[in-house]
């Protein structure tokens, strides 16, 4: 998904004509076109067809009694009220809910691997995938991420009450699998490590991605 700047622009741009579109002369091939990029801008930010302004656009369109220049007339006030819903963080939570089920994804992969007695295949993803969620989680509360060791990430949340004391010294052990499956040394890594980063990497997923 574009960032949230991109996704700006482009609303921006679509309904900075839409005046002269619903109100001018009909044409109506370019009035068909930027409704399909409007629905298509739509559905960037609103990608579930469960969220009210997903389906809000998909009921404007499906009016086919309704003449287009009204349709483009809803679409603008609804892409305005979007511009809105962006600038409060709406498309930060969108875009942290879809990489949290693309992580959970990883972790599936990850525990599957577990089953079959895959110790370093399992290892790779679970640290990786708890790597990027603690980063992603930085990102959510302005905590610097580029640059800076995964320890110090862990001691900021923990500062921040983000981990409890328990859960910083799961996430110091998870970080010294990661450690260790980033530099292939094997040894360091035992089938029991795995399952541990894979459960906290769930919590932490589901506390403050979701």
């Amino acid at each position: 998904m574009p960032g949230s700047t991109a996704v700006k622009e482009r609303i921006e741009q679509l309904i900075a004509p839409a005046p002269e579109l619903s109100t001018g002369e009909p044409i109506y091939a370019a009035q068909t076109a930027w409704l399909t990029s409007a629905q298509y801008a739509a559905r960037l930010v609103c990608p579930s067809d469960t969220n009210a302004y997903h389906a809000h656009v998909e009921r404007i369109l499906a009016n086919r009694a309704a003449p287009q220049s009204f349709q483009i007339g809803q679409m603008v006030a609804l892409l305005s009220r979007l511009l809105e819903e962006i600038e409060g963080g709406l498309l930060t939570s969108i875009e942290n809910h879809a990489i949290a089920v693309t992580f959970d994804d990883f972790l599936d992969h990850g525990a599957e691997y577990l089953k079959r007695g895959r110790k370093d295949e399992a290892g790779v993803i679970a640290g990786i995938v708890f790597e990027d969620t603690v980063r992603r989680i930085c990102r959510v509360l302005g905590i610097a991420e580029w640059g800076v060791a995964l320890d110090t990430w862990i001691t900021e949340l923990a500062k921040q009450d983000i981990l409890t004391g328990l859960k910083a010294k799961r996430a110091r052990a998870a970080a010294g699998l990661r450690t260790s499956a980033a530099h292939a040394r094997w040894e360091e890594i035992e089938l029991g490590d795995v399952a541990p980063v894979i459960e906290l990497t769930r919590e932490l997923i589901g506390a403050h991605l979701v």
